[in-house]
């Protein structure tokens, strides 16, 4: 575990952890909604279940333009600040080839 990850997982609130499944293709969207200009979104994940996961995380702002790539990161911390006011996207890809 990297230092940052750890540090922010020392302060953060139990009730906000989220964990959900993410098989091969798959994307799952979360929102975060900003009332002020220059607000901070933050977040942390982490990847589990093995070595060959291409996990995704993308941030758009409401305009739908894309802010920030993480790829292929098996546990990170992120931090944007807004530039407009609104519905802020946070994206998770699997990029695994789904096997039929």
């Amino acid at each position: 575990m990297n230092e940052e990850f750890s540090d922010y997982l020392l302060g953060m609130n139990p009730e906000d952890v989220i964990t959900f499944e993410l098989g091969a293709g798959q994307k799952k969207d979360f929102f975060a909604n900003a009332t002020l200009h220059a607000e901070s979104i933050k977040g942390a994940y982490s990847v589990s279940g093995g070595e060959k996961n291409k996990i995704y995380v993308t941030v758009f702002d409401p305009s739908e333009q894309e802010m920030m790539n993480k790829a292929q990161e098996k546990e990170a911390v992120f931090q944007i600040k807004t530039r407009l006011k609104g519905l802020y996207r946070i994206r998770f890809s699997n990029k695994n080839v789904r096997l039929v």
